[in-house]
């Protein structure tokens, strides 16, 4: 509805501009005034198209649950036969998918591509220097779960602390991040410490309890559920279940 309006504003206000300007080009104005007000009018069209294309954190399927100085992060979830609203990813960013799901997606501009999503499947895009405006529609006869985890501002580690991986085994690294895949609980059962912030992302498997062994805090995460460590945390994971599970820990460098 939203989006509705605003591209009934911009015809209305267009057409108003329009109006004005035929009304004037009969009269004795000066060539130049005809030429700005003409320059006017197409800088405020490709004004109100930019301020009306929507940022991935505005569209209503994208669920904004965590937002701090590291990351923001986005719990998007689309129903069988839905369609997102096209929206624009401008920020670096890592992906990963909870559900095997049949979609279709579409750039601005372009035709639909059809796409499997595999649930575990854990990515990184950059968005730059072009970012991506799209929009996505699940058909499938099953939800399409998906987390966006944006990467605002790199965690400016101790020095004293080697700038190393955690000893797990690694799905991808680049200059921002590491990520990695986990299958068992016991590879998380030692206490990590001195790590930068980390987004850990259950996608099957046994129920997990998260524990911070400084302040106490424990969570129990089910698989569908993601968990957020503050940096340098002393923390660990254990399992109600046999341990067997398969889990995306994502962590800022």
């Amino acid at each position: 509805m939203h989006t509705h309006h605003s591209h009934l504003l911009r015809s209305y206000a267009l057409t108003f501009l329009r109006s004005y300007i035929l009304t004037l080009l009969p009269m004795k104005i000066s060539h130049k005034f005809t030429i700005s007000v003409i320059f006017v009018t197409v800088a405020i069209g490709l004004s109100t198209t930019l301020c009306a294309q929507m940022q991935v954190s505005k569209e209503p399927r994208h669920r904004l649950v965590i937002d701090n100085e590291y990351i923001r992060l986005l719990d998007v979830w689309i129903e069988p036969g839905d369609t997102t609203e096209f929206h624009k990813h401008s920020t670096p960013s890592v992906f990963c998918y909870y559900t095997n799901t049949s979609i279709r997606t579409q750039l601005k501009g372009k035709q639909w591509e059809s796409n499997q999503n595999i649930a575990g499947k854990a990515w990184y895009e950059s968005f730059t220097p072009n970012a991506k405006v799209h929009r996505v529609t699940n058909i499938d006869t099953a939800a399409m779960h998906v987390i966006d985890v944006e990467l605002l501002k790199a965690y400016d580690a101790d020095q004293a602390i080697p700038d190393l991986p955690m000893d797990l085994p690694l799905l991808f690294e680049n200059e921002k991040v590491y990520a990695y895949s986990v299958t068992s609980a016991s590879q998380l059962s030692n206490t990590m410490v001195g790590r930068g912030p980390i987004v850990a992302a259950l996608i099957s498997g046994s129920n997990l309890v998260f524990l911070n062994e400084m302040t106490g805090e424990t969570n129990e995460i089910q698989p569908g559920q993601f968990k957020y460590v503050d940096p340098n945390a002393f923390f660990k994971f254990t399992s109600r279940g046999k341990g067997l599970i398969q889990m995306v820990l994502i962590e800022l460098k």
